[in-house]
C-alpha cells in the first residue's frame, strides 16, 4: 500500500483517516486542554455535518478489481483474524515495523545503544522473513496503487463496509463529526481483539487530530495534560496488546521493545509486561491500568 497509507493507523476502520491525514510524523500541537469548567452550552453544542461524499474513482476502482487468487488463498491461513482485510492490515503492520526499526538503527551512529538491539534486530528479521514465506505474493505486491484498490475491494466486503464508507467523507464532516468518528473508530479497534491493530492505536493517539479525544481520556487519568494522556494511553493499548496473537506485539524482539532496548540497557531482553512492571512507578502503572479497565469496558 501507498506510503499515505501504511505511515499511519493500518486497520480497516481508519483506512479513511489514513487518506485525509496529513503525510509524515505528527506530534501534538502546544494547546493548552479544554477546561473542565466548560459550560454546558459549549459541551451539548451539536453542529451538523454535511452528508459524505464517496470519490467516484476509488469506488470505479473497486468494481473493475479482481482480488488475485494466489492473494485471497494467502490471507485465507487465518494467522492474525478470520477477516482477509484484518489479516492483511496485521501483515502489513508487522513488515513495516521490523523494516521500520531496522532503517531507524541504520540511521543512527554506532554505539552502545546499536550494539544491544543488533541480537534483537536479528529475531525481528527472521519473523519478517517468515511472514515473507507465508504471504509472498501479498508482500511482494503490497505498494502502489493496485494494493490500494485491492485494500478497498477486500475492505468493502468486510463487515466494515459502513464505517469505511462514512469514513470516505471525512473531508466533508465538520470538526465535530470528525472527532466522533475519530472516537468511533479508536474504540472499534480496541475490541478486536487483534494485537498488531490494537498497538497501531498508538498512531492515531500521536496525531494531531487526537487533541479532543485526548482531552476526553484525559478525564478518566483526572489530568489536564494531553500530552501525558497520550503516553499512558500509547502504553496501555501496547499493554493490552499482549493477550493477543501470542503476545507478537509484546515480545523481547517487537519494534515497541527494540525501541527501548535502545534507550534503556535494562530493557534488553525482557517484554513488555515486565518491563513496565520493573521501569514504572506504582502510580504510573496504576494510571495505565485505568485505561485498560477503560478498553476493557468498550
Amino acid at each position: 500500500m501507498p506510503n499515505k497509507i501504511i505511515s499511519l493507523v493500518i486497520i480497516t476502520l481508519v483506512f479513511a483517516y489514513w487518506l485525509y491525514e496529513d503525510k509524515g510524523e505528527k506530534k501534538l500541537p502546544k494547546q493548552q486542554a479544554l477546561s473542565s469548567t466548560q459550560t454546558k452550552k459549549e459541551k451539548n453544542l451539536k453542529i451538523k455535518s454535511e452528508p459524505n461524499k464517496q470519490p467516484k474513482k476509488v469506488l470505479k476502482k473497486v468494481a473493475e478489481l479482481d482480488v488475485p487468487e494466489d492473494i485471497l488463498f494467502e490471507l485465507s491461513q487465518q494467522q492474525f483474524s478470520p477477516e482477509p482485510i484484518i489479516e492483511m492490515l496485521s501483515v502489513t503492520y508487522l513488515d513495516r515495523d521490523c523494516r521500520q526499526i531496522g532503517y531507524m538503527i541504520i540511521d543512527l551512529d554506532e554505539g552502545d545503544g546499536i550494539k544491544r538491539v543488533k541480537k534483537l534486530l536479528n529475531k525481528c528479521q527472521k519473523k519478517r522473513n517468515s511472514l515473507h514465506n507465508d504471504y509472498p505474493t501479498y508482500l511482494e505486491k503490497k505498494t502502489g496503487k493496485e494494493a490500494e484498490a485491492l485494500f478497498f475491494k477486500l475492505a468493502f466486503k468486510s463487515k466494515y463496509v459502513d464505517l469505511i464508507q462514512r469514513g470516505m467523507g471525512m473531508d466533508y464532516m465538520n470538526d465535530e463529526g470528525k472527532n466522533q468518528f475519530f472516537e468511533e473508530v479508536f474504540n472499534l479497534i480496541i475490541t478486536t481483539e487483534n494485537g498488531p491493530l490494537i498497538a497501531s492505536t498508538n498512531e492515531i493517539v500521536n496525531g494531531s487530530k487526537a487533541l479532543m479525544f485526548l482531552n476526553k481520556l484525559s478525564t478518566i487519568l483526572g489530568t489536564i495534560n494531553p500530552n501525558y494522556t497520550s503516553l499512558i494511553t500509547q502504553q496501555a493499548s501496547t499493554l493490552y496488546s499482549c493477550q493477543y496473537n501470542q503476545a507478537i506485539t509484546c515480545s523481547p524482539s517487537s519494534k515497541y521493545m527494540i525501541e527501548q532496548c535502545y534507550y534503556h540497557e535494562t530493557a534488553c531482553g525482557l517484554d513488555v509486561p515486565t518491563w513496565f512492571k520493573l521501569n514504572h512507578t506504582k502510580a504510573h502503572n496504576r494510571d495505565i491500568a485505568k485505561m485498560i479497565r477503560y478498553f476493557e469496558g468498550l
